[in-house]
């Protein structure tokens, strides 16, 4: 199963020292480049960092582009990068859920038939 996520649930689940769930229950994890680049590299040594670092160079984890520009460039409309993002990369990948915990964001992901997948529930 594919999953698409976005920033904040996974700086949780590494709070929480259950990033591990996604690896677990999920086959296939891809992260927007631009959520990467905001926990690995704006974040270095932050609560996340090491452990999204670490999970993608495994290779259980992969760093993807949003492939569709304008599908992207409209979401950027009302939601932050982050989110546009991860909506349009989940919309590429015909990813089975998406993990996004900003209500507006959530919001727009169902409109488009995302379904969204909350990993505190089970930690």
């Amino acid at each position: 199963m594919i999953i698409v996520s976005d920033t904040t649930p996974l700086i949780g689940l590494a709070i929480l020292r259950r990033i591990e769930l996604l690896r677990v229950l999920f086959s296939e994890v891809y992260l927007p480049r631009g959520v990467y680049e905001e926990i690995a590299v704006k974040g270095i040594g932050r609560v996340g960092s090491r452990e999204i670092t670490e999970a993608v160079e495994a290779g259980w984890r992969h760093v993807e582009d949003a492939a569709d520009g304008a599908t992207l460039a409209t979401l950027k409309i009302d939601l932050d990068e982050g989110e546009a993002e991860a909506i349009a990369l989940a919309l590429t990948r015909d990813a089975a859920l998406l993990l996004m915990d900003e209500r507006k964001g959530r919001a727009k992901a169902t409109s488009l038939g995302r379904m969204l997948w909350e990993p505190w529930v089970y930690c």
